[in-house]
C-alpha cells in the first residue's frame, strides 16, 4: 500500500484520478486532519510520525 500526504495546494483532479485508478491509495489531506495553516516542517514531522 502506498501511504501519501498531499497538502492544501496539491490538484483535487488529481487526487481523484489517483485514488480511481489505485483505490488501496492511501491519500490524507493535510486539511482532513487539520493542517492546512501549518508551516511545511510541522506537516512534513506529521507525515514522518504517521508514516506518510
Amino acid at each position: 500500500m502506498v501511504r501519501l500526504l498531499s497538502d492544501e495546494y496539491f490538484n483535487g483532479d488529481i487526487v481523484r484520478g489517483m485514488l480511481l485508478r489505485r483505490p488501496d491509495l492511501d491519500l490524507i489531506r493535510v486539511q482532513d486532519v487539520g493542517l492546512e495553516t501549518a508551516e511545511d516542517p510541522g506537516i512534513l514531522s506529521w507525515a514522518a510520525e504517521n508514516g506518510l
